[in-house]
């Protein structure tokens, strides 16, 4: 979990890289990029929010690119990158892409935030690095002039290049595979082959004063940004916090991993260019004895999950009174605990199914996934019913509420994954996305002393309205920020595109393409505002792949008459299962650019000036 800057930024692909609907563009070579081609506001976008100063960065590359984003934040590589920074001031970024003759980037796009976000620095690391805003803190490597440390077993330890935050100060274990494990290496053991001489590091001075700037004691100095929520500082290149001699030692010196840091110590983290490992870099506070005070808290009193409402009414809704759950399929169930030393709840971050199949977090298989349904019709004002629907059977039930807590009339398997397994008669409402469409329930695992749940293990449940005649069928959960709309193909089209498999959409897929498999219809609703009304109607179609529509005539195509803003449904009658390899999964609306002012030429969402674009659900009528 490098820390990633937000000083420069990379750059995706513009209108040379738009991407076509036909199966037979996978084909195409994959043409040279130039500097010239990678420009802000054609082939990626950068926005920002003045109110919180959050940068996203966006581009829209064919799969067959390999871009590259530098920012202030460090390097990325995913399409859409999302980072805040708490100081006004002027930043860079800059896309680069990877052609025959290397990688090529754009020309840097500066952007300026006018305000410093305050609120950015009121996470508590900033407070044990810097004393807090309006003071200073120096820290000092843990190696003395006799060559001895105070708290740590050395200056300097041997880590695997995947360790992190989460493998040193939380203990977690690492993904099956990962290049993880440890040497505390005492002085003695490693000083005079480690690759450098003792005190070649000097002191480093933290503050935010007026800013955020590190110095050593020789009057080296700059600007540094610390990312806490993955756990990585960058600092200043013009920062001499290492003698020279050392300068071959890694590959990058600035961009650091932070692996632990409280009151008292620090370690930060950089890999080592031959024979790549994590090399530590143990600091303590300057003026520090070694000796954590008895007295010192521990934990941090544990405060109830972050969920607030009325958990019945959430659970359902005032429209039916009847809510449909399906299990999430690329991250079905995660562990949410109370992390003392930041005085908040974390989870495992866990972002798909890859994120599955070690030992102690194996995956869930399509079969449960695939067959999980819970329905909760509310009654009253604290029960009602439910119907839940597993590989093991349906269930059929009454449940009251209390507090956080939904309490069934028998004990329910929700989760069987072999060693993972929600079996219980009470769930606990820890956290709610209203954005997302998402409820996490768990059971607690662990307990504090004091008897409150520090830790549960919760399953991922993606929430939809179920109307009266669509009971035979499910929802498919889509993730409207992925979602690539506009223009695409230049021609005057405007195109939704739920999904690609020749498209952008194929390397972040806004759904889980597995789960298209109907046998009556499949029904996509959306909502489309900005366009205002259209100066006369058009139509609205679904093409669909598994469907073999391809045009609004073709048989099983339902087109609609589009008018502008509102709401529409467009279906594909039949059946059909989508092959992830080849699906493509659009809804077309035929000749907008001339029957409306906006300009629909952007992608993205929130790319176009005035367009706001939402798939609000995605229905399978699977009865026979």
């Amino acid at each position: 979990m490098n820390f990633k800057q937000l000083c420069s930024f990379a750059a995706a692909a513009g209108l040379l890289f738009t991407t076509a609907c036909s199966p037979d563009d996978h084909d195409l070579a994959t043409p040279d990029v130039t500097s010239g081609d990678l420009v802000q506001g054609i082939a990626y976008k950068v926005d920002v929010d003045q109110t919180t100063n959050t940068i996203k960065l966006s581009h829209n590359l064919p799969a067959s690119y390999t871009a590259q984003w530098i920012h202030p934040n460090g390097v990325s590589k995913e399409n859409t990158v999302e980072i805040q920074l708490p100081f006004a001031g002027d930043y860079e970024v800059k896309l680069g892409v990877m052609t025959r003759g290397g990688m090529v980037y754009g020309e840097p796009y500066v952007f300026t935030l006018d305000n410093t976000n305050g609120e950015l620095l009121t996470d508590e690391l900033w407070v044990c690095l810097t004393g807090g805003v309006g003071n200073s803190k120096t820290w000092t490597l843990d190696f003395d002039s006799e060559q001895k440390s105070k708290y740590f077993a050395g200056p300097s330890f041997f880590k695997g290049t995947d360790d992190n935050w989460n493998t040193i100060t939380l203990g977690q274990e690492a993904p099956e595979g990962a290049d993880v494990w440890a040497w505390d290496a005492d002085w003695a053991s490693v000083g005079s082959w480690i690759g450098f001489d003792a005190g070649v590091f000097p002191d480093l001075t933290f503050d935010l004063i007026d800013g955020a700037h590190v110095t050593t004691a020789d009057g080296s100095t700059g600007a540094f940004v610390m990312d806490t929520k993955n756990h990585s500082i960058s600092l200043p290149k013009t920062l001499k916090w290492f003698d020279q001699s050392a300068g071959e030692f890694t590959e990058d010196w600035y961009n650091v991993t932070l692996l632990s840091l409280t009151e008292y110590y620090m370690q930060i983290g950089i890999i080592r260019k031959a024979d790549p490992c994590m090399i530590t870099f143990n600091y303590i506070a300057d003026g520090w004895d070694g000796v954590i005070p008895s007295d010192a808290p521990t934990e941090n009193a544990p405060v109830e999950p972050p969920y607030e409402g009325d958990l019945n009414d959430d659970m359902t809704t005032t429209v039916t009174t009847t809510k449909n759950y399906t299990l999430n399929v690329d991250t079905p169930y995660t562990w949410y605990w109370w992390n003392g030393a930041k005085a908040k709840w974390e989870d495992n971050g866990f972002i798909s199914t890859d994120s599955y199949g070690a030992n102690w977090c194996p995956a869930v298989s399509e079969t449960w996934t695939d067959d999980f349904k819970l329905a909760l019709s509310k009654s009253e004002a604290d029960k009602g019913t439910y119907t839940l629907k597993t590989p093991d059977g349906e269930f059929v039930g009454g449940y009251t509420v209390s507090d956080n807590d939904i309490i069934f009339d028998k004990s329910l398997t929700f989760l069987n994954a072999g060693v993972v397994n929600i079996t219980t008669d009470k769930l606990t409402a820890v956290k709610r996305d209203t954005e997302k469409k998402q409820m996490w329930f768990g059971v607690p695992t662990k307990y504090s002393t004091s008897g409150s749940a520090t830790e549960y293990l919760c399953i991922e449940l993606n929430e939809v309205v179920v109307s009266g005649e669509e009971k035979n069928g499910t929802y498919v959960a889509v993730d409207n920020s992925k979602i690539v709309f506009g223009d695409i193909e230049g021609n005057q089209k405007l195109r939704i595109e739920i999904f690609n498999a020749y498209g952008s959409t194929v390397n972040n897929p806004p759904l889980a393409v597995n789960q298209i498999n109907y046998k009556k219809s499949i029904k996509v609703t959306f909502t489309v505002s900005g366009l205002g009304t259209l100066s006369e109607p058009t139509t609205a179609w679904l093409m669909n792949s598994a469907g073999n529509v391809w045009n609004a005539t073709d048989e099983g195509s339902v087109p609609v008459s589009f008018t502008g803003d509102g709401t529409y449904t467009v279906e594909t009658k039949g059946k059909g299962i989508a092959d992830a390899g080849s699906f493509v999964f659009n809804v077309d609306i035929e000749n907008v650019a001339n029957l409306t002012d906006v300009d629909i030429n952007w992608l993205n969402p929130g790319s176009c000036p005035n367009i706001q674009v939402t798939v609000d659900s995605i229905w399978l009528d699977k009865q026979d």
